[in-house]
């Protein structure tokens, strides 16, 4: 019976919780949200109007190990992973659905006969799709010091490879500044060693 009631609420569940993703960015940001949100212009409104309705229809399903979900949840925890969120603040908008879900409910609704434990039911599958979201959260932050770790790796290497190539004097020899600008200032001396 829930789950009927919520196919027929399936449109506000994505708006509502389109907006609720929205409203977790600051006030002012420089994201702007755009009304036709295409990949590269509104890259956070594609994903939303692109995966958030897919996962609405996986919720109501009750299907939650199809590989359409992790299709469709990891490029929002991906981006949500690089972006300027505690990892409860990237990973908390799954569970503005169930907010969404028991305010789309009227009172005479909730008092239907077996509803609450429809209700809890579904928002136990909210739950697991929380717990996934984290977990692809966590590999996509993973992947991220892997990548920042390696490029200081790399970085390590290029200077001790320069100075194996060039010794000592690759880290003492005079620059000239450009013409027009002042020497820089090193050991407290003008141009380098006193």
């Amino acid at each position: 019976m829930l789950i009927e009631i919520l196919r027929e609420k399936r449109d506000n569940l994505i708006k509502g919780w389109q907006g609720a993703v929205r409203e977790t960015y600051p006030k002012g940001n420089r994201i702007k949200f755009t009304q036709r949100p295409q990949e590269f212009n509104d890259p956070i409104g594609h994903l939303l109007n692109r995966d958030l309705p897919v996962l609405v229809d996986l919720l109501l399903d009750g299907d939650m190990d199809k590989p359409e979900l992790q299709a469709h949840l990891e490029p929002l925890c991906r981006l949500r992973s690089v972006q300027d969120f505690t990892p409860a603040g990237a990973m908390g908008f799954v569970y503005a659905m169930k907010k969404l879900v028991r305010e789309s409910l009227s009172e005479s609704e909730l008092n239907e006969p077996g509803l609450l434990a429809e209700l809890l039911a579904f928002e136990s599958r909210i739950d697991r799709l929380a717990m996934y979201a984290f977990d692809l959260y966590v590999s996509c932050r993973e992947e991220l010091f892997e990548l920042r770790a390696n490029e200081a790796r790399r970085r390590s290497e290029l200077i001790v490879q320069h100075f194996a190539e060039h010794g000592k004097e690759a880290f003492t020899e005079r620059v000239d500044p450009p013409e027009g600008e002042k020497p820089a200032v090193t050991n407290g001396h003008e141009g380098g060693e006193a």
